[in-house]
């Protein structure tokens, strides 16, 4: 590694270890049901990452919907497993490197896990109050 790729790479790490740390802990088996709901969320995230689409250099896919309904409906465990789950599909469909991929599964780790957090706050703690 050359440079700055290093401590970034670290950081990118740290990152992914405290939200999967923060995921783990916050969830519990209620924000685990229904499946059926989860699975179609998985099915939107992924599906979205297939049909990504590339304007001026960036590529963007629609995942973000399913991310939020997952972080309202399910909490951020469920909605942290669905955006690592699409973007795993996104960086195999893509042949990135594992040093390319690792940033984007930290932050499609960490931002579910944040916007469950606080949906979960405005809720009164409960991801499905709203």
């Amino acid at each position: 590694m050359q440079g700055r790729q290093g401590p970034i790479l670290a950081a990118q790490t740290a990152l992914l270890l405290i939200a999967a740390v923060v995921a783990v802990s916050t969830s519990d088996a209620a924000d685990w049901q229904p499946l059926e709901l989860i699975g179609l969320l998985l099915v939107l995230a992924v599906g979205s990452e297939a049909l990504t689409i590339e304007v001026r250099g960036v590529r963007m896919s629609g995942s973000f919907l399913a991310l939020v309904l997952a972080m309202a409906l399910l909490g951020p465990g469920p909605a942290a497993a669905i955006g690592v789950a699409s973007v795993v599909f996104d960086a195999v469909a893509t042949r990135r490197t594992p040093v390319q991929a690792i940033g984007n599964v930290a932050i499609y780790t960490a931002f579910p896990v944040v916007g469950g957090l606080m949906i979960d706050a405005f809720a009164g703690g409960e991801p499905n109050a709203l």
